[in-house]
């Protein structure tokens, strides 16, 4: 440290500025008191400026202080004058244009590289001088027990005893204010100090990172940057990381740039490739579910700041016009021109293991990453389904998703569909839940109208015999995937003590909570018109929907009627099927039973055959045995006065109908005009 003539010490604080830089890469030769390079005429000036170079928040250089001189520099940190002269005036010192049009005192401060004309950086040098060799700067070492230059590097906080940062300032200066960094532009046409920011995948000639080094040096260690902590309470250096949408109070994405440099241009970020083998900038992409050692998501929170908030992300729109953070969201099946999914895998990652998303557990608790999967009918706070588009997207186009074959060979998007019962690897229904949200509740499905006016979410629900303009069923498939398999649908049990998927089937005249048949409409749709049911053929060339009605005494490879049940349920109880009641007024379910000849407006029998079937061939009823051993289609056809199990007349009524009442047999005239009837 400088010694004044009476022997007591005088404090050096140095500036952050263009002018501080350069200054301390200098170092003095001890002998003439000059820098390399520097003339005798040089040396006086410096000799008598130095003394000159007061700095406080809005000066940048040099500040000395002298015990011995109060009065001289009693203001010099209020006043911002020195011997009561403007210190900096319009950027200038001592009335001479400090910076101007990249010049320094009018000399060119860096051209073609060069410092004052002298080489800035070359080979790894500054100013032909090792600039880090082995570990030193300057052949000095760099930090020896965390000191430099022999000198405590950083104590308290303090560097060389001077508050590192305090209240957003650095050495009481100033850090950054309107986009400045001590009063100087930042970064301005993609260069920081007039000088090319990246060029060529390098930061100032250096490479930028280097097998997972930044400099050279480790990039984190400790979650500390240089010992300092790197994000405390939300800000880095004690400064606010994020504010209004900005990054340091610089725009956080403009017009697809960062800091007006582009953002990914040809699958590299900043020129650097952004994923591979895994890795992000050849860094682990997550490990044991935290981001450089941070937390990732805490409390629906990504790094203390809310994820997503209004249908933005960071105060950005998530989607817009089919864009995500105003890029194309998927174009030819790849992401910011990256393969999406190749053999099962995000970007080389597995998508989905063991029930985790990446290495995270992907829902618990109706929670997606510890946020609210469903809320009020939103998901992540955004309109689920409006107007028959998802996220503001279109929904199904051309049968695809987002531009991708929706489902091909029994997969979606190459995925496995539904594998040992199981949804991408996750239970598919369990407790009448979904992924652990109500399935079905009050007629909806996650709070949304199931069924509306002929629509599913607003989506047509059949159109031209297709269901979401794909086949209903074809070749004796649905979706092309087999209907039914071992009496199971997607593997699991199709009906089981009367429920279906484990939901109840049918309760109080309504499936699934909703009306059964209305009005001759099943779910608000014509249920059969002009011999179709659904717009589909219903039976045709002794099919029923292209599938084998009746074979082996099985309908569609079920047992048709196994110990005087049907498809395991009672076959007739009080009179009801299903809890709803068979025939009443002359009609079944609401519906005229036989009206004109016709059973539900099918033809019932023509030219011998039932709906275009043999009615009875070989003493058997659709290949069924009529009567056997005494039974019919193995029932008792008479036991202990019932029929199936019915009494066949009980006070005067059969099937619990008046035999003859009022002169009518089952409310027929008996006798009429004269005829027996």
């Amino acid at each position: 440290m400088p010694v004044s003539e009476e022997g007591e010490r005088v404090e050096a604080t140095r500036g952050g500025g263009q002018w501080g830089h350069e200054a301390s890469q200098q170092p003095w030769d001890v002998v003439s008191g000059t820098r390399p390079g520097q003339s005798e005429a040089s040396h006086l000036l410096t000799q008598r400026s130095s003394c000159a170079r007061v700095g406080r928040s809005d000066a940048v250089g040099w500040s000395l202080r002298s015990v011995a001189t109060p009065k001289l520099w009693d203001r010099e940190m209020t006043t911002g004058k020195l011997f009561q002269l403007p210190l900096i005036i319009e950027v200038k010192l001592f009335q001479l244009p400090l910076i101007s049009e990249g010049k320094l005192f009018q000399l060119p401060l860096i051209s073609q590289g060069k410092l004052f004309q002298f080489p800035l950086i070359s080979e790894g040098k500054l100013f032909q001088l090792p600039l880090i060799s082995e570990g030193k700067l300057f052949q000095l070492p760099l930090i020896a027990e965390v000191k430099l230059f022999q000198l405590p590097l950083i104590s308290e906080g303090k560097l060389f005893h001077l508050p590192l940062i305090s209240e957003g300032n650095f050495f009481q200066l100033t850090l950054i204010s309107e986009g400045k960094l001590f009063q100087f532009p930042l970064i301005s046409e993609g260069k920081l100090f007039q000088f090319p920011l990246i060029s060529e995948g390098k930061l100032f000639q250096l490479p930028l990172i280097s097998e997972g080094k930044l400099f050279q040096l480790p990039l984190i260690i400790e979650v500390k940057l240089f010992q300092l902590p790197l994000i405390s309470e939300g800000k880095l250096f004690q400064l606010p990381l994020i504010s209004e949408g900005k990054l340091f109070q610089l725009p956080l994405i403009s017009e697809v740039k960062l800091f007006q440099f582009p953002l990914i241009s040809e699958g590299k970020l900043f020129q650097l490739p952004l994923i591979s083998q895994g890795k992000l900038f050849q860094l682990p992409l997550i490990i044991e579910v935290k981001l450089f050692q941070l937390p990732l998501i805490s409390e629906g929170k990504l790094f203390q700041f809310p994820l997503i908030s209004e249908g933005k992300l960071f105060q950005l729109p998530l989607i817009s016009e089919g864009k995500l953070f105003q890029l194309p969201l998927i174009a030819e099946v790849k992401l910011f021109q990256l393969p999406l999914i190749s053999e099962g895998k995000l970007f080389h990652l597995p998508l989905i293991s063991e029930g985790n998303f990446f290495q995270l557990t992907l829902i618990s608790e109706g929670k997606l990453f510890q946020f609210p999967l469903i809320s009020e009918g939103k998901l992540f706070q955004l309109p689920l389904i409006s107007e028959g588009k998802l996220f503001q997207l279109p929904l199904i186009i051309e049968v695809k998703l987002f531009q991708l074959p929706l489902i091909s060979e029994g997969k979606l998007f190459q995925l496995p569909l539904i594998s040992e019962g199981k949804l991408f690897q996750l239970p598919l229904i369990s407790e009448v839940k979904l992924f652990q949200f109500p399935l079905i509740s009050e007629g909806k499905l996650f709070q949304l109208p199931l069924i509306s006016e002929v629509k599913l979410f607003q989506f047509p629900l059949i159109s031209e015999g297709k269901l979401f303009q794909l086949p209903l069923i074809s070749q004796g498939k649905l979706f092309q995937l087999p209907l039914i398999i071992e009496v199971k649908l997607f593997q699991l049990p199709l009906i089981s003590e009367g429920k279906l998927f484990q939901l109840t089937l049918i309760s109080e005249g309504k499936l699934f909570q909703l009306p059964l048949i209305s009005e001759g409409k099943l779910f608000q749709l014509p249920l059969i018109s002009q011999g179709k049911l659904f717009q589909f053929p219903l039976i045709s060339e002794g099919k029923l929907f292209q599938l084998p009605l009746i074979s082996e005494v099985k309908l569609f490879q079920f047992p048709l009627i196994s110990e005087g049940k049907l498809f395991q349920l009672p076959l007739i109880a009080e009179v009801k099927l299903f809890r709803l009641p068979l025939i009443s007024e002359g009609k079944l379910f609401h519906l005229p039973l036989i009206s004109e000849g016709n059973f539900f407006q099918l033809t019932l029998i023509s030219e011998g055959k039932l709906f275009q079937f043999p009615l009875i061939s070989e003493g058997k009823l659709f290949q069924f045995p009529l009567i056997s051993e005494g039974k019919l289609f193995q029932l008792p056809l008479i036991s202990e006065g019932k029929l199936f199990q019915l009494p066949l007349i009980s006070e005067g009524k059969l099937f619990q109908l008046p035999l003859i009442s009022e002169g009518k047999l089952f409310q027929l005239p008996l006798i009429s005009d004269g005829k027996l009837s």
